[in-house]
Formats: structure tokens, sequence, C-alpha cells
């Protein structure tokens, strides 16, 4: 790029490349926006040659860290990405974008923020709900908690569509104190993933995803808070593989008897009167996942792991379907104003710590504006819909 009369910059080396990779980027991708060569940059990374100050500005805009932390004089040390649950049966893990990446870090720190001012405040940190062990049955891990979160089926069966679906469950799990972000990523990558190791532990959505999907990875990852296993996850929603882990078989089925109780899909198989389950129709499944708002892949491994169709019916009919990529959810024109969109991507339990410490003059406007993302005249709208 040209450097005009920007001076060079005299930086440790191996700070250069700690941001580099810790955004998940390759010499190549940022020589590609520096407008120079990957030589020039592995230059900079070894020592050879030191950047110009406009070219570390670009940078920190580049891989979103503060021009602050190029002076540091050692890397700092990041938190670790979360365990990764992402291999399904016959393929190769996906290497996490930079986007994705920056989705991790951008969860952690929000984590962290919480915490830190739930604790000023003197408040609860930790999730109202229980713990579950691996050993556990989900089926009854499952019941429990839907009586905890007070969603019944009858509530369930009168949201209009899945849209409502997924704010219902989304709420009533943030009111458990768990923080509910969601934030787009390549589907491909990643579906949704936890975060337990601190607390209050965080699960966040891929808002790129179908929305049935996201109720499912809702279901799913809150499974993985209640055995505090965090990770990243993508699954197949109605995949049952041989070789899964034990703790992806124990959320995926968790998620389906949370979401699908074994009675009220028995009581909607009778009404559809089929004397073999195995015969339904595939309109007749997608009807049936329409009562619960999820995928009919979740109704067809809900009817396998209750024995209503043999193993052999089963994979049978699930290959019949033809492989599809995940549902990407199609951008709309216009999108949420800025206060809607803040509630939907950090959701209301945060949007909540949020003004609560700045009621208790614990932080200041500025704070607010920059840990909700929305400039000050949205933050009246915000609290509108927190209301």
């Amino acid at each position: 790029m040209p450097s005009g009369r920007s001076p060079s910059v005299k930086v440790n080396p191996l700070v250069l490349k700690w941001a580099r990779q810790s955004a998940g980027l390759s010499l190549d991708d940022v020589a590609r926006r520096l407008n120079t060569s990957g030589d020039a940059v592995a230059a900079w990374e070894t020592g050879k040659k030191s950047p110009t100050f406009h070219a570390l500005e670009v940078l920190a805009g580049f891989v979103k860290r503060p021009l602050a932390a190029f002076f540091l004089p050692e890397p700092p040390k990041d938190k670790p990405l979360p365990h990764d649950f992402r291999l399904l049966p016959g393929t190769q893990r996906v290497p996490l974008s930079s986007k994705s990446r920056l989705v991790v870090r951008r969860a952690q720190r929000l984590q962290k923020l919480a915490r830190e001012l739930l604790t000023e405040m003197g408040l609860e940190v930790a999730p109202a709900s229980a713990t579950a062990k691996l050993a556990s049955n989900p089926e009854e891990v499952a019941n429990a908690e839907r009586e905890r979160l007070g969603i019944s089926v009858e509530q369930q069966r009168e949201w209009k569509n899945s849209h409502e679906a997924l704010r219902g469950w989304r709420r009533a799990i943030e009111d458990e104190n768990v923080l509910v972000f969601q934030f787009s990523m390549p589907v491909k990558e990643c579906r949704g993933f936890s975060l337990t190791e601190l607390d209050p532990p965080v699960l966040v959505l891929n808002a790129a995803d179908s929305v049935n999907a996201r109720i499912f990875t809702l279901a799913h990852e809150y499974a993985h808070i209640l055995l505090r296993k965090g990770g990243l996850c993508l699954f197949e929603e109605g995949q049952i593989g041989r070789d899964e882990p034990p703790v992806e078989r124990f959320c995926n089925h968790f998620a389906g008897a949370l979401l699908v109780p074994l009675d009220a899909m028995l009581f909607d198989l009778r009404g559809l009167r089929v004397a073999d389950s195995g015969a339904l129709a595939d309109g007749d499944l997608v009807a049936l996942a329409e009562h619960f708002h999820v995928s009919k892949y979740v109704i067809w491994r809900r009817m396998s792991t209750a024995e209503l169709v043999s193993p052999d019916a089963y994979w049978s009919r699930l290959n019949s379907w033809p492989q599809e990529a995940p549902a990407v959810l199609k951008k709309r024109k216009g999108g949420p104003s800025a206060a809607r969109k803040c509630i939907q991507e950090r959701g209301r339990r945060f949007a909540s710590i949020v003004f609560e410490a700045k009621h208790r003059d614990v932080i200041t406007y500025r704070d607010v504006t920059d840990y909700l993302a929305v400039g000050p005249r949205h933050l009246g709208g915000v609290e509108s819909l927190l209301r």
C-alpha cells in the first residue's frame, strides 16, 4: 500500500503475528487488505521490516483489535476457543473463519462484562437451572426442564409461527440467568456454541441459520449448559450417528425431547390415524413438525428414539431425502431497527443487566452504548422493547 508520509513504527513482530493468527487470517488475507505482498507482511512478523503507522491503523480495524494492542511488549494471552464438538460422521472439521472467531471473541467479551456488572451490583451470576450428568436420562431431564421453564404444550401450539416460538423459548431460557446471543457466522462452520467455564453461561445462535434450526440449536446448547460442557457445535437435526460423541448424543436427544414431548407427539400421531408410523407421508411429517415449530428431521428422529420406527425404516426414509445444505436465512430489505437489532443480537437478559448497571450508576451512558453497540438516540427504543 502507498506509505505516503506515514512513518515506520517499531513493534514486537510476535504481536503482529498474534493479531493475525488469532483472527484466523493468512498472510495473504492481510496482504490483500493492506494492498501489499505476503512477503512484506511476513517480513513484519519476523522483524526484518517494520510496518507504517497507517498500516497498523488499517490492520487494527481488519482484525478488530484496538490500535494500542499493537504496542504491547508481548502478545496477550487470549481465551482459548470453546471445545470443538463439530465432527459429523464421515466428515472433517471445517476451520473457523475470521468471522466465526470474531463472534466467539465477542461472546466471550460480553460474558465477561455481564459477570463484572452482576458482581459489582451484588447480583447472582450463576444460572437458576439445575445441572445434569451425562449418565442422566435425557428424556427425564428434558421433562424436568420444560416444567422449570414453564412452557406447556398448549402454549407451544398457540405460538403463531416459528419466529414467535424462538422468542418464547429464548425468553424462558434467558429468565434462567443464561445469556442468549444471536450473531451471524458461516452456517457450514458452526450452528451454535456455548460458554460454560464462567457464569453467567452463554448460548450463541447462528443468526444466519433458519429459524427452526435455531430453535433446535437453542435447546441443544441449553443441554450443553446443563452438562456444563460448552463447545462449538455443527450437527444435523435428525441424524443419528453410530460414532456420535456422547455429549452430542445427549444434547441432541435432550433437544428433541424438550421441543417435542413424547406424549404430545403420540397424541398427534393417533390423530393422523396411521396404523404404521413408519408409513407416514412426508407431508404428514411436515404437518406434525409445524405443531412444535421444528423440522421434519427432528420429528423423524424422535420417532426413531421412541422406537416407533425400525432402524432400517429410519435410515431408509432419511437417505431418501435429498442431501440439503443447512438452510441459510435470507436477508430482508430494510432489516430491523437499531433498537430491535440490539435485542435480537444481545438478548433481553444482557440488555437488562446493562441498563440496571446504568440506573445504579455503575457505568456511564458511553459504556451503555459501547456494550449494546447502539447510538445514544436508540437507547430509549431499547428500553421500550425491554418493557
